[in-house]
């Protein structure tokens, strides 16, 4: 599965569909570019729990990934543990990979 959601982030990476870091990953939430927001399992409490709460605002789907900053950096080629799918298509089957946990059900119930 991880194997899988790499290489799913790589696929986005070369298609032009990927922002990564907090900065671009938040002008693509609040550009409404973002489809999906993943956070690496290694980032930090303070700046995952931020970019949750700016992904419940803006109604765009967060989730954490088992997946390292590191993992990401050799998948994709940029050092970042936050990063945003630009692409429904794309953010749907990286979608498929993860498993939704009680955390993220939280930020759903909340929005509905």
């Amino acid at each position: 599965m991880k194997e899988r959601l790499l290489g799913l982030l790589s696929i986005c990476r070369k298609a032009g569909k990927l922002a990564l870091g907090f900065d671009p990953v938040k002008r693509a939430v609040f550009g409404g570019d973002a489809c999906l927001v993943l956070a690496a399992e290694d980032m930090s409490q303070k700046t995952t729990g931020e970019m949750r709460y700016l992904c419940s605002v803006m109604d765009v789907e967060f989730r954490e990934i088992p997946v390292t900053i590191n993992e990401i950096w050799f998948s994709v080629a940029k050092k970042a543990g936050l990063a945003a799918v630009t692409d429904a298509g794309l953010a749907g089957s990286i979608l498929k990979l993860i498993p939704c946990d009680s955390s993220n059900s939280d930020n759903e119930e909340e929005r509905a």
